[in-house]
């Protein structure tokens, strides 16, 4: 049953339309962040501190390496993946729909979900 999930998972991701360049690009990096840091390893407590952090690194570090002008927060969450995984979570953002952008991409493992919000805020100084 767990085989089937991964691979359902896996065509929906593969089949994902994107709704603007940002989509993309965050969920090619989330899931390459989420390999790296994670991998195969089992969900284990005391190690998700340091995952979030090196996730959260590798993420800024990816969108600052695209050469972005624009201001951006990365919120990154970890769970451990269980047939009652249960994750409620909210934003809210008061911005300019036209120019500020909000990207979330979630990865899972068959022990770890994680999920990664990404707002784009553009200034001043923006491109």
């Amino acid at each position: 049953m767990e085989k089937k999930r991964n691979l359902a998972s896996k065509k929906r991701k593969k089949n994902k339309k994107y709704a603007n360049s940002d989509e993309e690009a965050v969920d090619k990096l989330v899931e390459k962040a989420f390999d790296s840091v994670i991998g195969k390893e089992k969900y284990t407590p005391l190690k998700t501190t340091e995952w979030m952090t090196k996730m959260i690194d590798k993420i800024s570090s990816g969108l600052l390496k695209r050469g972005e002008s624009r201001k951006f927060i990365v919120h990154c969450s970890i769970a451990a993946r269980t047939a009652s995984l249960s994750i409620c979570s909210a934003n809210q953002c008061c911005w300019d729909t036209q120019n500020d952008v909000a990207v979330y991409s979630e990865w899972m493992s068959s022990t770890v979900f994680g999920a990664v919000h990404v707002f784009y805020l553009t200034h001043r100084y923006s491109k």
